[in-house]
């Protein structure tokens, strides 16, 4: 995972019972969310429609007929480029490029799609050759470059290899077993550990992320406690729920160590330090409560903080925090579609957290599709 992990939380959106009192914010109309002529002249709003306006971003999305190929076969794609922020269709880049990496990061070959009638497809080809394992196609445009690569579409293939396979077993065979490792050790998995909203506030009941992942990159299912170092209690169990991912409550204090100890799948044990907690840092939960979402602030009754909601940078949602409601509720149907990113702002519009989380709202429309028949009765072909 990339550092800019520990200043942005993905929210999983896993509805959970909590507890919530009554007297919290009514939920908005949908007329609410929309900008109103006051809000529009805010700064907070005008620096993203002005960034918006300046610097347009480009989106990839890149399209394999498959995942998994032979050494000499073709890679036949599609790369589907759009403007990042209404998601249209875009030919403003004359080529998009697609690269083909191996795990050592090595540049192995580089295309480039040119649109047809506004579609960008072409094919990449594999060398016979090509040893075994698993490999990274890389997409972006020349306008992309000017951000950070992770902007860029990063995709996954495996390539097989049945004569390489079978050399390096006979290769192995051959080589001198006895000889020690000298690559030093690598151990056999790592956990990460993400509190909500960037930071582990202290004294406050805070739900903690975290992600188990093995040598070989992939996921790895793990489970355990996280105990005080001083006084070894335990303050909180933790087990994955999907791939080697979930969460779990804990309350920290300031200038306690708290240590996670863990066991993999394969039953082998390591032990992993967590974030120290801060004082005195506002911090943004997120939680649904069936078709709602709740967002609640570590220290509520702070003064001068402004709360906004954008979407790909088109802002929906900019307010001052209300301190006489400790749990501000929005409905589901109200939000947009897509990554809504959380932005919780002081009076010097300075960003002190933010959040991300995701709505989905095509998961369960289906189009009507009219089917009939063209005849009654079919014959055997």
């Amino acid at each position: 995972m990339k550092n800019s992990i520990h200043t942005l939380l993905i929210i999983m959106l896993l509805p959970f019972a909590a507890t919530i009192n009554s007297y919290a914010d009514e939920p908005l109309k949908p007329e609410n969310l929309k900008v109103s002529n006051s809000e529009a002249m805010d700064s907070i709003t005008q620096r993203f429609r002005r960034q918006l306006q300046i610097f347009p971003q480009e989106k990839v999305y890149l399209h394999t007929d498959r995942s998994r190929y032979q050494a000499g076969d073709t890679i036949w794609l599609r790369a589907h480029l759009v403007d990042a922020a209404s998601h249209r269709a875009t030919t403003a880049s004359r080529y998009v490029y697609v690269e083909l990496i191996d795990v050592d990061s090595k540049l192995l070959k580089r295309i480039k799609l040119r649109p047809e009638k506004e579609v960008y497809h072409g094919y990449l080809p594999i060398n016979e050759e090509q040893p075994q394992g698993y490999y990274t196609l890389r997409a972006y445009t020349r306008f992309m470059e000017n951000l950070p690569e992770n902007y860029f579409f990063h995709g996954n293939i495996a390539i097989t290899n049945p004569r390489a396979r079978k050399a390096a077993e006979e290769e192995y065979a051959k080589s001198d077993k006895t000889k020690k490792d000298t690559t030093g050790y690598r151990p056999p998995f790592h956990v990460s550990f993400f509190p909500e909203g960037g930071y582990l506030p202290a004294g406050i009941p805070w739900r903690v992320a975290f992600k188990g992942v093995g040598s070989d990159g992939w996921s790895d299912e793990v489970y355990g406690i996280v105990v005080e170092e001083q006084s070894g209690d335990t303050v909180a169990t933790l087990k994955h729920s999907h791939r080697g991912m979930g969460t779990f409550m804990m309350k920290a204090e300031k200038g306690k160590r708290y240590i996670a100890q863990i066991l993999n799948n394969q039953n082998r044990y390591l032990e992993f330090e967590l974030p120290q907690a801060e004082e005195n840092v506002p911090m943004l939960s997120a939680y649904w409560v069936k078709n709602r979402l709740g967002i609640t602030l570590s220290h509520p009754k702070q003064q001068g903080l402004r709360l906004v909601m954008h979407t790909r940078g088109m802002v929906f949602y900019n307010r001052p925090w209300n301190t006489d409601h400790p749990v501000l509720f929005i409905n589901k149907q109200q939000l947009p579609g897509g990554v809504i990113q959380l932005l919780l702002v002081d009076e010097g519009k300075m960003s002190s957290v933010n959040a991300l989380f995701s709505i989905e709202k095509l998961r369960n429309c289906r189009p009507p599709l009219p089917l009939t028949n063209r005849s009654m009765a079919y014959g055997r072909k």
